[in-house]
């Protein structure tokens, strides 16, 4: 993939995406904390992607996160040992994310049993008023 490319791709991150990242994130860097000078950073890089099947899943929101510019610095400079660990970091932490989003589910729909049971019981004691008449 070409520089010219790759940057075209860059530029595509959808609004939607980075409210998604900036939200997930804390609206702070991943990696120290900072909420300063915030970066989005690829996990996967954009040139590991082939260009025709890249846009829609190298700018997804799992795959970027937010670094402010030192640590987005230092995640390009540094050798690979490194970078293993911080993609095994964001790995684990977007699997307890999932966990807790799938909580929320199973919370949500504990919720609309417990809501579909009371209208229920809401209509059949209309049913009785409206028969007693």
């Amino acid at each position: 993939m070409s520089s010219q490319e790759a940057a075209k791709i860059r530029h595509k991150l959808r609004d939607s995406v980075k409210r998604k990242v900036r939200f997930r994130d804390r609206n702070k860097c991943v990696r120290c904390g900072s909420p300063e000078e915030l970066t989005f950073h690829h996990v996967i890089p954009i040139s590991n992607f082939l260009y025709g099947e890249a846009e829609g899943k190298v700018n997804c929101d799992e795959n970027i996160v937010l670094l402010c510019q030192r640590c987005h610095i230092k995640i390009h400079r540094k050798a690979d040992c490194e970078r293993n660990t911080f993609l095994e970091y964001i790995h684990r932490r977007h699997l307890k994310l999932a966990k807790i989003k799938q909580n929320e589910i199973e919370s949500l729909r504990a919720q609309e049993k417990k809501i579909n049971a009371l209208k229920q019981i809401y209509a059949d004691t209309l049913q009785r008023i409206n028969s007693m008449r």
